[in-house]
């Protein structure tokens, strides 16, 4: 396992080398990026079994952790490479056809890089690094496409992406002051901290964690930075830094802020304030999408409304609700950068961004059409299809509980009228006559793959759902056993634990 760090490492070679490739032949440099994206995923997958045999350390610089570096294999960053690589290697291949220098190159390699850092690495200021790292790139990436909603939805990204860059940073100075380290496992094995002083630092260090993962109330930049960006970049955003943002705030909640930790005095407070923001995105969210008639930005009022279900599940720290907290993070993974690869296309062809002039699309695409249906309904949590078993399991953890559980169980119910209602109203666009009008037709070779491979997962997965949640049970006990984490990390050093 002391090769972990190279699928770190991995894209800020592509970042690196791509454009001297570009150099070289244009085409050669984005193929020159699929190939490391590949390789990637291909070594993810060959390592992901190990992640199922528990946690590996890995020193960086020959420091024994808490005084050192280190990175943490097991189940959670597993799983966060091989989605991680999957993705960036489709989205990819999806955006060939368009003009991407080899500058837009390095910066998605860079977002990529940052994604994979936050959910390998075991220190809060690392883990600070990496946040920055992407926070430049989506910034940048953001105004590549469209000057004006570009440069708008950068804007509205960068400022707020400060602010909670100072506060997570005074969270981990005012950690530093009071407990001498930085490291996650010696953190949460560190002397319980004054009740009112962790709500405050974990709060701070919520910030960032919220907003990466487009949560209320950090969220107001989603929907001007899906508008303005490229389709397959808003798909990253989703899937990629939303997915990864979301591990880490389970990853830091969780075990960092579990109820043995230092933090037990706030625990309770941190996950009320976790639900709250839950249930808040999925409303807010879910009702903005339904009065919008962008079609990308009704796509970022659904994440949001998405990620409030995950960071709902979370704070409820049964190992039922993470479980489906998981299923439906990865759920949301999939099926919304499907819909926007899909949408992305449709704007391309019809010349429009809003959906309602859109009509009769779908009969001229009837496949993208019937995808853009399959993702929707998995979003919902319509049966057999991914996203039904993330919510029909996170229903029976909130049925019981306390009165917050119960208002959470209320706006998911009251969510599905909703997400439906805006859905099947789009849908059925789509697929109304067209009047008459006529679109250009676009050529949609580059996106046959990406489309077909990730819709036959959210069916396959969704008809199969056993091994699904298998794997989201073992990330869920991996996020919730903060025992386990502690002795991987500062009392086992296994062959794997080398310095490097």
């Amino acid at each position: 396992m002391k090769y972990i760090p190279v699928l770190v490492i991995l894209p800020l070679v592509s970042a690196f080398l791509a454009p001297a490739a570009g150099l070289i032949n244009k085409k050669f440099g984005r193929f020159f990026n699929i190939l490391i994206y590949a390789a990637g995923l291909f070594f993810s997958l060959v390592f992901l079994p190990q992640g199922f045999k528990g946690g590996y350390t890995v020193i960086i610089g020959g420091w024994r952790p808490p005084f050192g570096i280190n990175l943490y294999y097991s189940t959670v960053s597993a799983l966060g490479f091989v989605v991680i690589y999957f993705l960036a290697l489709f989205i990819h291949i999806s955006d060939l056809s368009e003009k991407r220098n080899s500058y837009y190159n390095l910066l998605f390699s860079m977002f990529v890089f940052s994604s994979l850092g936050m959910v390998a690495t075991g220190d809060l200021f690392n883990l600070f690094i990496f946040l920055e790292i992407g926070s430049v790139s989506v910034i940048a990436l953001g105004s590549f496409v469209s000057e004006r909603a570009g440069t708008r939805g950068a804007v509205k990204y960068m400022i707020p992406s400060n602010m909670v860059a100072m506060f997570m940073l005074i969270g981990i100075a005012l950690i530093y002051s009071s407990l001498g380290t930085l490291n996650i496992a010696h953190i949460s094995t560190s002397p319980v901290l004054n009740g009112p002083y962790a709500l405050v630092i974990g709060l701070a260090i919520f910030t960032a964690l919220l907003f990466e993962a487009e949560l209320f109330p950090f969220n107001t930049w989603v929907p001007d930075m899906y508008k303005g960006a490229a389709s397959t970049f808003s798909g990253a955003l989703s899937g990629i830094g939303g997915f990864a943002a979301a591990l880490v705030l389970g990853r830091i909640f969780l075990t960092m802020m579990g109820p043995d930790s230092s933090f037990k005095l706030a625990n309770n407070s941190l996950a009320m304030i976790v639900m709250i923001a839950g249930i808040i995105s999925l409303l807010l969210g879910e009702l903005s999408a339904l009065k919008e008639r962008d079609v990308k930005k009704v796509l970022a009022f659904s994440s949001v409304g998405q990620m409030g279900l995950v960071a709902i599940a979370f704070a409820s720290k049964s190992e039922l609700a993470v479980t489906a907290g998981i299923i439906l993070l990865l759920n949301h993974s999939i099926a919304k950068p499907l819909m926007l690869i899909t949408t992305g296309f449709f704007v391309k062809t019809t010349g429009e961004s809003r959906w309602d002039k859109m009509r009769g699309i779908a009969r001229m695409y009837p496949m993208m059409g019937v995808v853009f249906i399959v993702s929707a309904l998995s979003l919902m949590g319509m049966p057999f299809f991914m996203g039904f078993w993330g919510k029909i399991e996170l229903v029976k953890s909130l049925i019981g509980g306390q009165i917050l559980s119960k208002i959470a169980l209320g706006a998911i119910l009251f969510s599905v009228i909703v997400e439906g209602a805006y859905f099947v109203r789009m849908s059925h666009a789509f697929f109304e006559q067209p009047e008459g009008r006529e679109y250009n037709r676009a050529g949609r070779v580059h996106i046959i793959i990406p489309v077909l491979v990730l819709v036959a997962i959210v069916i396959v997965l969704g008809l199969y759902p056993n091994y699904l949640q298998s794997f989201a049970g073992r990330v869920s006990s991996d996020l919730l056993d903060s025992a386990t984490y502690i002795n991987n990390i500062l009392h086992t050093v296994s062959s794997a634990g080398v310095g490097l």
